[in-house]
């Protein structure tokens, strides 16, 4: 492995500790009970993100305070920008509204620059 790799696995290990270690700066009590939580899937209901989307619909019904019910809404189109521009404008701040992306979501956003 070279250097460089092993410098940024490194830094990204201490990165992940460091945010584990230190205390939670949080002091209210988070609770969705009687909430819905939104997944924006933004491509079709087939492929990857639709089935990492479905599989975290699944534990964050089960796990968050208050048992919410969490539905996955599919916006497919223009590889995945469309729904990636309708989480950017529409998305409640929350925590109600979640986005599943991709690394094609990231590139096309980069690659848009």
């Amino acid at each position: 492995m070279s250097r460089l790799f092993q410098g940024a696995g490194l830094s990204a290990c201490a990165f992940l500790a460091a945010g584990l270690l230190l205390p939670n700066s949080s002091s209210a009590e988070v609770n969705f009970a009687g909430k819905t939580i939104q997944i924006i899937a933004p491509f079709k209901e087939s492929g990857g993100t639709a089935r990492y989307s479905r599989l975290w619909q699944k534990y964050l019904q089960e796990y968050l305070p208050g048992k919410p019910t969490v539905l996955v809404i599919f916006k497919p189109g223009g590889s995945g920008i469309t729904g990636a521009n309708w989480f950017q404008k529409n998305a409640k701040t929350d925590g109600t509204n979640l986005i599943a992306l991709s690394s094609s979501s990231h590139t096309s956003y980069t690659s848009l620059r």
